[in-house]
């Protein structure tokens, strides 16, 4: 006599938590506006510390989300050996936790970024500064009072 096998129901996401790790307060604020709709993704600044800090983050972290994305300055590695050699090391560390984590690495000025999401890419960081720009948590509000959007800034 056989028997019969159970269906068992079982609830899963379509959805992996994906989380954004970024190097200043400035990427997490604009980052968190332009994905705010995505409640999968969270975004999270490790405040500064270079391309180590962000090695030690991710393995901290790595039970807790499955996909990271780092996004990171490369302007520390165009010039500095030491920093381009941890930049080599994070690169393969985190590639060896999960081959499915990725990298962006940024230009080292977010100034002429925000400058083109206002849709003026001429302006200087000081053109910015009198304009009230700060760097910080405060930069998608500057874009928005500046009737500005990421989507311009592409």
């Amino acid at each position: 006599m056989g028997y019969k096998r159970r269906k068992r129901n079982i609830i899963q996401s379509s959805h992996l938590k994906i989380h954004i790790a970024c190097e200043d307060p400035s990427e997490e604020s604009i980052l968190k506006d332009v994905l705010k709709d995505y409640k999968y993704i969270t975004v999270k600044s490790i405040d500064g510390g270079g391309y180590g800090k962000f090695t030690n983050y991710v393995e901290r972290n790595k039970d807790l989300y499955p996909i990271f994305f780092i996004v990171a300055d490369l302007d520390k590695a165009q010039n500095d050996e030491s920093a381009r050699r941890l930049l080599n090391e994070m690169i393969k560390k985190v590639n060896i936790l999960s081959n499915m984590n990725t990298i962006f690495l940024t230009g080292p000025e977010i100034e002429y970024w925000v400058a083109c999401c206002i849709g003026r890419p001429n302006l200087t960081s000081d053109d910015l500064s009198a304009m009230d720009y700060k760097k910080g948590n405060k930069v998608a509000d500057f874009i928005s009072k500046n009737h500005g959007s990421y989507w311009l800034g592409c």
